[in-house]
Formats: C-alpha cells, sequence, structure tokens
C-alpha cells in the first residue's frame, strides 16, 4: 500500500500543481474474467470498483491522468466463485476532441486479498485467503470518457494483465484433484492450491470532480 502511494504522490509531484490540474473521484462497475494456462470454466463476475483521480493538462488537447482505485474483480463457475480485491494504478494519457476523450497508458495492478466461496451440497463454504503474490502485475488500459458537464464525465474502459499472478485459492477439495493439472500447483505438505492467471476487465464509470 505505502508504495501504491508513493507511486500516485510521484506522479503529482512530477506533473505540478498548476491551477488547471483536477481532483475527483470514480466509481463504477466492474464485468472480470481470468485468463489461465487451462480453461476452468468460469464466467466473468459482475463487480464494483471506487477511488481517486487526479488530471493535469499537457498541452491544449494532451491530458496526463492517473488514479488510486479499489477494484473488485474475479469470475465463478458451477463450483465456486473467485473474488480479488486489487488496488489500481493507471498513468493514462488522454486525448480531447471536444467533449470526447480517447485514453490509454499501463496500469499497475496488486492483489491484497482473495475471497473464495465453494459451493458445498448443503451450504456455501466460504473463506478469505491473502494473495500469494509479492510483485506487482503490469498492464496496459484503453477507453473512452464523454464530458457529462463541468463537474462530471462518464466513461467506458477495457485493462488487460500482462504477466500471470500466481494466487493462493485455498485448500484443495477432492473433486479439484484430477482438475487442476497445468498452470497450477499445490503448496507441499498444505493442500493449498496456487494458480497462476490473467485478469481482463471491462469497466464503465462515473468521474466527479471538486
Amino acid at each position: 500500500m505505502r508504495k501504491i502511494l508513493l507511486l500516485v504522490f510521484i506522479c503529482c509531484k512530477l506533473c505540478g500543481y498548476a491551477q488547471k490540474a483536477k481532483f475527483g473521484v470514480k466509481s463504477g462497475l466492474n464485468l472480470s474474467t481470468q485468463i489461465s494456462y487451462r480453461d476452468f470454466g468460469y464466467e466473468p463476475l459482475l463487480s464494483f470498483h471506487v477511488g481517486f483521480v487526479f488530471e493535469k493538462p499537457l498541452s491544449e488537447r494532451f491530458i496526463f491522468k492517473t488514479e488510486a482505485v479499489y477494484s473488485r474483480k474475479g469470475n465463478k463457475n458451477d463450483f465456486e466463485t473467485i473474488r480479488l480485491n486489487n488496488i489500481d494504478v493507471p498513468l493514462l494519457i488522454m486525448y480531447k476532441i471536444k467533449k470526447l476523450y480517447f485514453l490509454v497508458g499501463p496500469q499497475y495492478s496488486h492483489i491484497i486479498r482473495v475471497h473464495r466461496k465453494l459451493k458445498c451440497e448443503n451450504k456455501d463454504c466460504e473463506s478469505i485467503y491473502k494473495s500469494s503474490t509479492n510483485s506487482p502485475n503490469i498492464g496496459v488500459a484503453a477507453g473512452l470518457e464523454y464530458q457529462l458537464g463541468k463537474r462530471s464525465l462518464s466513461g467506458v474502459r477495457v485493462h488487460q494483465d500482462i504477466f500471470f499472478s500466481n494466487i493462493n485459492i485455498g485448500v484443495v477439495q477432492p473433486w479439484q484433484l484430477n482438475f487442476f493439472i497445468d498452470g497450477s500447483s499445490q503448496y507441499p505438505n498444505t493442500g493449498l492450491l496456487l494458480v497462476s492467471i490473467k485478469t481482463r476487465t471491462l469497466q464503465t464509470y462515473l468521474t466527479f470532480y471538486f
């Protein structure tokens, strides 16, 4: 968390605090899924994100934009639902055409917690596990935004991880022993399962400026 806040602080300092710089808040919906070495039959998961926004004009048409966002992502199938709690920090360049903005840039993402719900015979079995990855993931984000008013805009964005993240999704169930073959492994003598995934997310949101 300290590294993420430091990254946002450095970006803001580099851009300066000119009068045209803007701060705001954003919130919206996520439709996300995970890519793995093997098809686990997962379906996209609908969730949400919320965070802070900083913008600094670079010229008449180009704008630098960064965010610090808490974002829930994940997927589900007939046996379980996996929810990933993320901190996302995109570093974006926006190009303005009247009220329309095109944006693209890299995005730093870090999984801070994994929530896994298993579907048992009689009731749901629910456990929470921390992510086993100690390194950040880097992805690419691109999207469109439309200015609704002087202090608001709407947007749609897609994000794709570049690298695989290793996450611990908890104790292996008997039915999983023959299912997780490629792209996953068990911690020795623990029964815990390590899965390698990439996340792909479609977002729609509203932003309000102070």
